[in-house]
This record gives structure tokens, C-alpha cells and sequence, in this order.
């Protein structure tokens, strides 16, 4: 089977457009007459990924040294730091190699399996960033609301338990590019997007529910000491 294919293909206006895709994912497409914004991402990606990676990796390496750091509320932050480290050393530079090569035109044959490792570094990151967050805000939650039993829930078993629950994602949605990579056609591939897509939003939708929580018990706070403090200082 191909790897890739180019073709041309008329619009509407009967103007010829040269298009690049790759076979396993025919709908990402790319313009081969396009030189100017490739060069943009590209220009951004070499700025920004550098300063991502690197301070992630300070503050894994500052949460790890730093004794008064290591507390249980950081487990999962430090976790995290590393799928935004997958992001920036691997999928940020692949996604800004494959533009600039398909819109130069070289190495094409190389182009599908650059995409395929950056989008499933892409993906895989972006899965388990989102349950590191729902359980951060979980864990922010149960510090405002259920303070008297915080202790007592929250420990660094649990949490250490939670970064693998969090990792779990990665591993299932790197198995369908792994596949594809191998050369399996995944007909229903569109079907597992649809539900990793549908597990976002659900997630997403914690996450709003329990910083709501959370703001709005302080603004309940505020609203309770801040009249009190000011009728002490005479205010």
C-alpha cells in the first residue's frame, strides 16, 4: 500500500491546486504551493518550543530537588510538566517539519510517518493533560470544600494512583497510530475520534464544574470577612 499520493484536483473556479495527503489520514491535506505560512509555524515552533521544554523540565527538576516542593498537591503537576515536555520536544517540532517539507517538496516520502508520530504525540499528550487537570481541580475542590477531610483523602497514594489513571489515555490512543503506522487500515477510526472527542468534553465539563466550586466559595468568603473586618477597623 502507498504511504502517500499526490494529486491535483479543480475547484470550483476550475483553478488547479496541487494537494499532498497521506493515504491513512486522506482528510489532513496540504497545500504543495503554500510557502509562506509553513515558514511561519515553522518560525514559531523553533521560538516557542525550546522555552516549553525547558521550563517544564525546571520545574519537574525543581519539584524533585526541593524538599518544601514535594507536597501532594504536586504529583500531579509534575506529571504534567511531562506531557507538555512530549509536546514541545516532539509533536510542536514534527507538525512544523511536515508543513515546511511538504511546502518545499522534499522528503515526501517521509512526510506521512513525521506526521503520524507528531499528530499521535499531539493526541496523546492532550488526553492525559486533560485528566491531569480535572484531577488537579478534583483535588482543589476537596482542599476548599471538604477541608476537614482533605487529609485524610487526599495522600500520595492516591495521587501517585491518579498520574497512572492519567497516562492510562495515552496509551489507548497511541494504539490506533501504532496500527496504522504497521499498516492496518482502521476503518472505524473515525468512530474512536468521535469518543475520545465525547471524553474531552465530558472531563472539560469537570473541570469547569469543580474551579466554579471552588471560585465561588470565595467570593462566599470574601463576601462573609471582608463586611466584618472593615466594621473592626471602623470602615
Amino acid at each position: 500500500m502507498k504511504v502517500n499520493e499526490s494529486e491535483t484536483v479543480a475547484d470550483k473556479a476550475y483553478t488547479l491546486r496541487s494537494l499532498f495527503f497521506c493515504l491513512h489520514l486522506p482528510s489532513f491535506t496540504w497545500e504543495l504551493e503554500e510557502n509562506t505560512i509553513p515558514w511561519v509555524v515553522f518560525g514559531i515552533t523553533v521560538f516557542s518550543s525550546p522555552f516549553i521544554v525547558l521550563l517544564n523540565v525546571l520545574e519537574i527538576i525543581a519539584v524533585s530537588r526541593k524538599k518544601r516542593l514535594q507536597r501532594v498537591s504536586t504529583v500531579l503537576l509534575r506529571s504534567m510538566a511531562v506531557a507538555d515536555v512530549l509536546v514541545g520536544a516532539l509533536s510542536m517540532p514534527l507538525t512544523a517539519t511536515v508543513d515546511l517539507l511538504t511546502a518545499h517538496q522534499t522528503l515526501l516520502d517521509h512526510v506521512c510517518i513525521f506526521h503520524l508520530v507528531g499528530l499521535a504525540a499531539m493526541y496523546c499528550a492532550g488526553g492525559t493533560v486533560v485528566l491531569h487537570s480535572a484531577f488537579i481541580a478534583w483535588e482543589r475542590f476537596l482542599a476548599v470544600k471538604k477541608w476537614r477531610v482533605y487529609k485524610v483523602i487526599v495522600t500520595q497514594r492516591l495521587m501517585k494512583k491518579l498520574v497512572v489513571v492519567a497516562w492510562m489515555p495515552a496509551a489507548i490512543i497511541a494504539t490506533p497510530y501504532v496500527m496504522i503506522g504497521a499498516g492496518v487500515d482502521l476503518k472505524g477510526y473515525e468512530n474512536l475520534a468521535l469518543i475520545r472527542g465525547i471524553g474531552y468534553v465530558f472531563f472539560i465539563v469537570l473541570i469547569i464544574y469543580f474551579n466554579s466550586m471552588v471560585y465561588l466559595d470565595g467570593v462566599s468568603l470574601v463576601g462573609i470577612f471582608v463586611p466584618s473586618l472593615s466594621e473592626k477597623l471602623g470602615f
